[in-house]
């Protein structure tokens, strides 16, 4: 009888455990930080006129820090989310124009969908520069402001969404190619700098470009298995297959 009793007391106060974050706590009412509107993961940058989430307020800026302010909107005026926005010490060479140095940035952040995205560095009274790019946006920079102590420096910026080419890089049987090597440059260009990319353990590579002729040429990571073709691009994002012969043509 004992022992039954005891099991009784138990289950009660579990019951009673179970019960009072329900009905013995009260919501405080607030709610948690605000977390903005995304695309997802993976998508190019998209203008949005359909009603959003508003940007939450900002922050007061500390005396001794900059904020640097950006509203990132498409010609119509539109916010444009999917942005890569950073700050940097210094403007790219042209050779990491599309990806400046790990070294120089000082801060990056993908526009939401409301488009403002801010950054608080320190205000050491030096010049900053504003890098704006990533797939579906031609890179560009601009000069900022000098960092001084308790500034805020609000800014729009205008960008233009460029389309964004897919492209699967297949071997000869079919297969995926990790790390193969892909240029889409247009017929003018006389080196493939600045028109390569890697591509990833998908065997995905994307280009921003515009509509029109290029000249694609992909091997696999060591050099081999050269593809060379003119290829008319129409601006369609789909994926296209490429796919690599067994061996370079000649060899």
């Amino acid at each position: 009888m004992k022992f039954r009793n005891t099991a009784i007391v138990l289950a009660c106060v579990l019951v009673g455990l179970v019960l009072l974050p329900a009905c013995g706590q009260k919501s405080s009412g607030k709610k948690g930080p605000q977390v903005s509107e995304t695309l997802a993961a993976g998508s190019g940058p998209q203008a949005t006129t359909k009603a959003i989430q508003a940007a939450p307020p900002l922050p007061a800026v500390p005396p001794d820090k900059t904020m640097y302010v950006f509203f990132v909107r498409d010609s119509a005026g539109n916010p444009v989310g999917g942005v890569d926005v950073r700050v940097l010490t210094e403007v790219p060479e042209p050779l990491f124009m599309r990806e400046p140095r790990r070294k120089t940035v000082i801060g990056t952040y993908p526009t939401p969908l409301h488009g403002r995205v801010h950054f608080q560095v320190e205000g050491d009274g030096t010049n900053k520069v504003l890098w704006v790019g990533g797939k579906g946006i031609t890179p560009f920079t601009q000069t900022l402001p000098a960092a001084s102590p308790g500034l805020k420096h609000e800014e729009t910026v205008t960008v233009k969404i460029t389309p964004i080419a897919n492209f699967l890089i297949l071997d000869h049987q079919g297969l995926r190619v990790n790390d193969a090597i892909v240029s889409m440059a247009p017929p003018t260009a006389t080196s493939n700098a600045g028109y390569t990319e890697r591509s990833g353990d998908a065997g995905f590579a994307k280009f921003t470009r515009e509509p029109g002729l290029y000249k694609l040429i992909a091997t696999k990571g060591n050099g081999t298995c050269r593809f060379t073709q003119d290829f008319q691009w129409d601006g369609n994002p789909e994926t296209i297959e490429l796919r690599l012969p067994e061996k370079t043509p000649g060899k």
